[in-house]
């Protein structure tokens, strides 16, 4: 019976519906970065967990790769895998493990195929949550490793062809180009924004985009919360409280202004511990993905805060929770622009982690104490050399605006591996002084 089960469940899979850009009756898949990554690992790794939030494409991008699959979230599914675990070993060829969440003991299962001998490629777990607290597993540590998917980034929507690529620099491979014009302007960046980046949304006209990232969000509150062992008795609370840390994307806003924002008027407001769950069982969901202050190994450095940056996965996703168009933030209202930064700065971080991704690198923020210095993004590689990134909406980049890079730079030494000033102009040319000015359609 099993690998009849495995059979069907490639077969159904296999027809499922359209990818972004194609009609509904193609199964040409469309090459992610993270393909590359996969490229690598799976030739030398046994298991390879693939985490990201729900709909950002994992299960596609796996699918790909298998000869197997095991939908865990299919009816009767975890059932079936706990009365006969051969079903996830005993196969010939590569296996997907689908929303391997959905049962927990799949893990221990895998882990120990791999301790017996499991060859490389044989198993890829895709999962859009963390595990419920006390499910019990092994961390998977030297058996499992995980790769981390996320939305559509910039540089995956081919809006116009990557000119610097973040891992060129770290290698010391990034040519020098000709001072150009990308052909992408600020309009462009904010119907990107507002589209999402998840593949099942963001080819739907607007109006039905707004309507399914919506749907999206009370399915959290209403569903995936439960699913995770928590009954939300208001799940409109939820989504108050995820629009109030919307607001604060790319910022470092205190919890009692989140708070605040949330309960506007409301004397009682909700208990620290309820709100904490909240963002607790959001970012096991990989719905939240804050940005960690950097905590440098080399002395000299200033006293640097340690609290995150707030952002989604998605600023489509926040974009639809605070109310935002591709049209209202480029209005030239000033609450609207100032969201416009907020979210770019946003959209940039998230094209700045697919590429770390494939590298091994990490990402940081770096702000004093006492504001004097600030560096928007640090992507960390495995040497700990630093790229630093400064975003600016604005195309027009003086001296000012680097002034943290070149601070930075002189801090760090050797560990420096190079410096971008991101903007959502068209102007892309390298500074005499050696920073790269990008718009965000041109880096990878």
């Amino acid at each position: 019976m099993g690998n009849r089960v495995l059979y069907l469940l490639k077969v159904q899979l296999s027809c499922y519906g359209s990818r972004m850009g194609e009609d509904e009756n193609s199964t040409r898949y469309l090459r992610r970065e993270i393909d590359t990554l996969l490229d690598e690992v799976m030739p030398y790794f046994p298991a390879i967990a693939l985490e990201g939030a729900k709909g950002v494409g994992k299960t596609q991008t796996a699918f790909q790769r298998v000869e197997h699959v095991l939908q865990l979230d299919a009816p009767g599914m975890s059932d079936l895998v706990a009365a006969d675990p051969s079903i996830v070993n005993s196969r010939q060829g590569s296996v997907l493990i689908d929303e391997w969440q959905k049962y927990p003991p799949v893990w221990d299962i895998v882990r120990r195929a791999v301790d017996t001998g499991a060859p490389a490629g044989a198993f890829l777990l895709t999962g859009s949550a963390y595990p419920p607290h006390g499910a019990g597993i092994h961390s998977g540590a030297g058996r499992i490793d995980t790769v981390r998917m996320r939305p559509f980034a910039m540089q995956e929507r081919s809006l116009a062809a990557t000119k610097v690529r973040i891992s060129d620099i770290f290698g010391g491979t990034q040519r020098n180009v000709e001072a150009e014009e990308i052909t992408v302007g600020a309009s462009e960046y904010a119907e990107e924004i507002c589209r999402s980046g998840f593949p099942g949304i963001m080819d739907l006209p607007p109006r039905l985009r707004a309507m399914r990232l919506n749907s999206y969000v009370e399915r959290l509150a209403t569903h995936e919360f439960e699913e995770l062992g928590q009954r939300i008795h208001d799940p409109q609370s939820v989504i108050r409280w995820l629009t109030a840390y919307a607001a604060g994307s790319s910022r470092t806003d205190s919890y009692q202004s989140i708070l605040d924002r949330a309960t506007p008027g409301e004397a009682d407001k909700p208990a620290r511990k309820t709100t904490q769950g909240y963002r607790r069982l959001l970012e096991q969901l990989m719905i939240l993905e804050p940005l960690p202050a950097w905590d440098p190994l080399q002395a000299g450095f200033p006293a640097l805060i340690r609290s995150p940056k707030h952002h989604l996965c998605d600023p489509g996703l926040a974009a639809t929770l605070l109310g935002a168009t591709s049209t209202s933030l480029i209005s030239g209202d000033p609450a609207q622009s100032e969201l416009f930064a907020q979210l770019f700065e946003s959209f940039v971080l998230l094209s700045a982690r697919v590429a770390a991704e494939t590298l091994g690198a990490k990402t940081w923020h770096l702000r004093a104490r006492k504001g004097e210095r600030e560096v928007d993004i640090l992507v960390e590689d495995m040497e700990k050399r630093i790229v630093g990134i400064e975003v600016k909406v604005s195309p027009e980049v003086r001296d000012d605006d680097v002034a943290h890079l070149h601070w930075l730079r002189e801090h760090l030494g050797p560990k420096w591996a190079g410096g971008i000033v991101v903007h959502a102009g068209s102007h892309l040319y390298r500074r005499a002084d050696g920073i790269w000015v990008v718009p965000l359609a041109a880096l990878g």
